[in-house]
């Protein structure tokens, strides 16, 4: 995932598969690895997972379960999530 458009396109396929980890969808594996990823970096962006609980207006307890693969996040947030990697991604760096 290099571009913008693919992290929109792989998060767009974890909202429509609408499985929760461990479910019998063909990808759950694969869906929960994506989220968590999102999930990490989108905390190192910010500086820490409590920075970005704080950013999505979350509880850290439950931001964890969707750094640890434990729950879905609500589409609502995951997307939010997105575009604050993309908007990350975009800054100049220094």
């Amino acid at each position: 995932m290099t571009d913008d458009s693919s992290w929109r396109e792989k998060a767009l396929e974890v909202i429509q598969a609408g499985e929760p980890p461990g479910g019998s969808a063909g990808q759950p594996e694969e869906t929960t690895a994506i989220v968590q990823r999102l999930f990490a970096l989108a905390a190192q962006y910010v500086g820490s997972a409590s920075a970005l609980a704080r950013r999505l207006g979350l509880r850290y307890s439950e931001l964890r379960t969707y750094l640890g693969g434990e729950a879905m996040p609500p589409e609502e947030v995951l997307l939010r999530t997105v575009e604050l990697v993309i908007e990350y991604r975009k800054a100049p760096r220094s």
